[in-house]
């Protein structure tokens, strides 16, 4: 099953199964990537709120 990634009141939320090879270091850059990839390509700077 694969990851659920959902934007929602700028906020970034993953929901993925509880199995640890969906848990590891590596999954959490890959992560990053694609978070900070579409942060880039929407150009919404607004979503990097803390």
């Amino acid at each position: 099953m694969p990851a659920v990634e959902i934007w929602f009141d700028s906020k970034f939320y993953i929901a993925r199964p509880l199995q640890r090879r969906n848990w590891t270091a590596r999954m959490a850059l890959r992560d990053a990537e694609r978070l900070v990839e579409a942060v880039r390509q929407s150009g919404d700077t607004n979503k990097m709120r803390v």
